[in-house]
């Protein structure tokens, strides 16, 4: 069995960053983006958790074409699907609404807790989801660049299952049993067997 994780935002979907987006939603909405309500001081990323930031009625949320096709591809092999994003509990609502107008369909979706960080709250999810499912193979879909070289110098640290991290922006795929692959070599090596 293999276990194929992907991330939400601008993996999945491109969904507006910050600075474009809250200038996009006063230009709509005639308003002054909202202040940090109480209890959301401390977090620096709060556009990230706003409800604004996923409004369909502002925004057009697309997909990520590549991703989409990866997302298939894997859903025809039989993949065990898991959607993992670093949006909170709180915005679940939305992001489901997001898949399913898509018709994206999961095994399983992961919310990071309110104060977590979410390279970790993701590793963790992922050793979570390895020890419970025992797969031969993991495919990990995200687009953070800050956090790619963790999450391939996790896979590294596993040398007891198969781990491909694929970032969604530039398509590099790092396999922790070998080193990078471009991306048609990892293809050619993983979907025709």
């Amino acid at each position: 069995m293999r276990i194929a994780f992907f991330d939400f935002d601008d993996t999945l979907f491109h969904t507006p960053f910050e600075k474009e987006g809250k200038t996009e939603w006063e230009k709509k909405t005639g308003r002054i983006f909202p202040k940090v309500p109480p209890g959301y001081e401390d977090f620096s990323d709060y556009w990230w958790k706003s409800t604004h930031s996923l409004d369909t009625s502002i925004f057009n949320i697309e997909p990520n074409e590549w991703v989409l096709q990866q997302w298939l591809e894997c859903k025809e092999r039989g993949d065990y699907l898991i959607m993992m994003t670093g949006r909170i509990e709180p915005l679940k609502d939305q992001v489901m609404e997001i898949l399913k107008s898509n018709s994206l369909e999961f095994d399983e979706v992961y919310f990071k807790p309110v104060g977590g960080q979410t390279l970790s709250y993701k590793i963790k999810t992922m050793e979570s989801r390895i020890s419970e499912l025992q797969p031969t193979e993991v495919i990990f879909y995200d687009d953070r660049e800050e956090h790619h070289q963790k999450f391939i110098d996790w896979a590294k640290s596993r040398k007891d299952i198969n781990i491909t991290i694929i970032n969604a922006i530039t398509h590099q795929a790092v396999n922790n049993w070998s080193n990078i692959l471009p991306f048609n070599e990892f293809l050619i090596s993983n979907f025709n067997r």
